[in-house]
């Protein structure tokens, strides 16, 4: 039975600080029999970053409430839309000291020092265009966004669990970064799409390799396979090769 203690300890193990600004992508069932279920696994996560951290998890209403045939942004609700990304997030979601971004599809809870401040920009119309912008919300990746924040401002990654590349939000934010590159030489570009199989493929070999440093970790937090890494590093790493072999990662 992994409890708080022994969990905060592993995820300092595998390289949060105090201090740290971390995005936690999670499977609930990788982590194996908790003491309280995901309140143990949330509250070690905030022991290890502490309150002069920040942790951050996606928040994502990606179902429409109620009737299926309407959209999500007919159906959102800051207050009460559930987060559709697994058990942990909703947790999270519900407690009374987070903050949530206002934000149709790709809301993010955020505890700790400055969380308010961090979130608020989410509203805002500056930096990169995305598909899913939809007024009177702002830009999903723009430059005040959570996603842009969190590269900025020297955040980390963590995936906990064998949880697929997919689910890691900051490649659909590389993608962003891409297409607005294509759309100042050609208006109609269409949204790339990344191969995210093999976007992971390369992040693993350039660690495997050696090549990251102490950008990247791997580890066990309770029974889970965990990964952390540098947003900012990921982000220019996987861009930049994107940028030299366009037709490697992206589909077709």
């Amino acid at each position: 039975m992994h409890t708080c203690e022994s969990l905060a300890t592993e995820i300092k193990n595998l390289g949060v600080s105090s201090g740290d600004t971390v995005l936690v992508h999670s499977s609930y069932k990788s982590l194996g029999k908790m003491e309280k279920g995901a309140e143990t696994i949330v509250r070690a996560l905030q022991q290890a970053v502490t309150y002069q951290g920040l942790l951050l998890m996606p928040s994502f209403n990606m179902v429409a409430e109620g009737n299926k045939k309407r959209r999500r942004s007919d159906t959102w609700d800051i207050e009460k839309s559930k987060s559709t990304v697994g058990w942990i997030t909703e947790y999270f979601r519900q407690l009374p000291t987070t903050y949530r971004s206002n934000n149709y599809s790709h809301s993010i809870g955020a505890w700790g020092r400055d969380s308010i401040p961090f979130l608020c920009g989410h509203m805002s119309n500056r930096g990169p265009v995305s598909p899913w912008d939809r007024p009177p919300w702002g830009r999903t990746y723009g430059q005040d966004s959570p996603f842009y924040r969190a590269y900025e401002q020297s955040g980390k990654i963590m995936m906990i669990g064998d949880i697929p590349w997919a689910s890691c939000t900051h490649i659909h934010f590389i993608e962003t970064l891409y297409w607005n590159i294509l759309l100042e030489s050609d208006e109609s570009a269409p949204y790339p799409r990344l191969n995210k199989k093999t976007v992971g493929k390369l992040w693993m070999d350039l660690h495997k390799k050696g090549l990251l440093g102490q950008s990247m970790s791997l580890g066990k937090v309770g029974s889970a396979n965990c990964k952390l890494f540098q947003v900012s590093k990921f982000v220019d790493t996987i861009l930049e090769s994107v940028k030299e072999s366009p037709s490697h990662f992206l589909k077709i």
